[in-house]
């Protein structure tokens, strides 16, 4: 009875964690969008400059100064999703108790070459999806007990 009380007090700090991570995957859901937007007008602008070519002088300037034109080899132009994606990604590490191995990453990068640090990705990554789905499989167990308790009241 204590012991399932404890466990039931652990994942639901482990729940918590992970809710808090939430504005994050939605800001990294919004950058990839407003990304899938920049890209996609500037695959209509492109398309419309092929078209436009052959009928009549395409002006680019004149579409830079309108700000109809994307650049998308221009880092201003376009959103840069890594920074929120790698935010995500630490904050659903440390909630899942990854932090360990967070760290080791964060401690390699930090000293090498970031393409220097697969086998620590590596570890962080089985972390994190070791730990999810121990996670998942937990709070199954968790709820099919408490729906019994219940049921049996």
């Amino acid at each position: 009875m204590v012991f399932d009380y404890l466990r039931e007090m652990y994942y639901e700090g482990r729940y918590f964690r992970l809710s808090e991570c939430q504005p994050l995957e939605r800001s990294f859901e919004e950058c990839q969008r407003n990304f899938d937007n920049a890209r996609k007008a500037f695959e209509e602008e492109r398309n419309r400059k092929s078209r436009s070519v052959g009928t009549f002088r395409w002006n680019p300037l004149r579409r830079a100064k309108e700000g109809r034109a994307i650049d998308l080899s221009s880092t201003s132009d376009v959103p840069n999703c890594n920074k929120k994606a790698h935010e995500a990604y630490a904050c659903r590490a440390m909630a899942l108790g990854c932090g360990g191995k967070l760290s080791i990453l964060r401690q390699c990068a930090a000293n090498g070459a970031p393409g220097e640090c697969k086998a620590e990705q590596l570890a962080l990554s089985s972390c994190v999806n070791v730990a999810t789905s121990e996670f998942e499989i937990a709070v199954e167990e968790i709820m099919k007990k408490k729906r019994r308790d219940h049921e049996s009241e």
